[in-house]
């Protein structure tokens, strides 16, 4: 938590209640998770306040958890500072963002007037996303080095991220056909989508790393970068699920049918004319 200090003006003289800081703990809350809401107050005047009553009123994304949204401070003595704490919780529905908490001060002052201040703190409500990229699917195997990939980006996270961008890193291992950048945009808690490159890749390479670098912003448009790397594991043709086609083979058969006929006919013409030759010159020595 951070403590803010206040600078808050005074309605009218004799509002001597000052909320000096104010934090909340943790500095964002995110939905479905507890949290607290620090407070300082200081008596600036020169005599004791009593029956101080400090009341939240709480927007639908917060309420009060195991506590009160009000306390009461019996007295508190001039130029003194008192600590005041509310548990909070965060619905789990609650949209990221920053929400206005209203507070209202009552008290008697010294002569016996009640006074009353309005104030207003901020809570935010969000968390610090964290995606997933994985490989989705590949056109690549051994014996074609071309084709698409697809790699799937999850969000797992409760918040919500936009202009969600993709780039894949260059790599000695392939080349990357066309662009190496993919736009999602939103992206929302629970979700997921893909993004496609093509690629030439190294006829002898079984196993490529392919390097990701994620940009987008949160609910909060705070920046973020996710450097990620993905296993691909280059499948053979019958691990890819290719399958050799059965007239492509048949003609094969038919190829080396044919050839062998040929070579022994071939074969057989020349045995028989050796033969024939070798009777027609045994007979003219006879």
């Amino acid at each position: 938590s951070s403590w803010r200090r206040l600078k808050l003006p005074r309605l009218a003289f004799g509002y001597v209640l000052y909320l000096s800081e104010v934090s909340t703990t943790p500095a964002q809350i995110a939905p479905g998770a507890e949290g607290t809401i620090n407070m300082k107050l200081e008596n600036i005047a020169d005599t004791s306040l009593k029956d101080i009553r400090i009341e939240l009123t709480l927007p639908a994304e917060l309420a009060a958890y195991q506590d009160a949204s009000r306390k009461k401070i019996d007295s508190l003595a001039a130029g003194s500072l008192t600590d005041v704490s509310f548990k909070i919780i965060a619905i789990p529905s609650a949209e990221e963002g920053v929400y206005k908490v209203p507070i209202n001060f009552k008290y008697v002052n010294s002569i016996g007037d009640e006074k009353s201040e309005n104030n207003t703190l901020s809570v935010s409500i969000g968390s610090s996303p964290q995606l997933i990229a994985e490989l989705s699917s590949s056109e690549i195997y051994k014996g074609n080095s071309l084709g698409d990939i697809k790699i799937k980006v999850i969000n797992n996270n409760v918040g919500n991220v936009k202009f969600l961008k993709v780039v894949l890193g260059e790599s000695q291992n392939y080349k990357i056909i066309g662009t190496n950048l993919d736009y999602i945009g939103d992206l929302n808690s629970d979700d997921f989508s893909e993004v496609t490159f093509k690629l030439n890749v190294n006829d002898d390479k079984k196993l490529i790393i392919l390097p990701i670098t994620l940009n987008y912003k949160d609910s909060l448009n705070r920046d973020y970068t996710q450097q990620l790397s993905i296993n691909f594991n280059v499948p053979s043709a019958k691990e890819a699920g290719i399958k050799t086609s059965s007239a492509g083979t048949f003609i094969l058969l038919i190829i080396i049918v044919i050839a062998g006929v040929i070579v022994y006919r071939k074969y057989f013409r020349n045995t028989l004319k050796h033969n024939k030759r070798a009777v027609f010159d045994f007979k003219s020595k006879i």
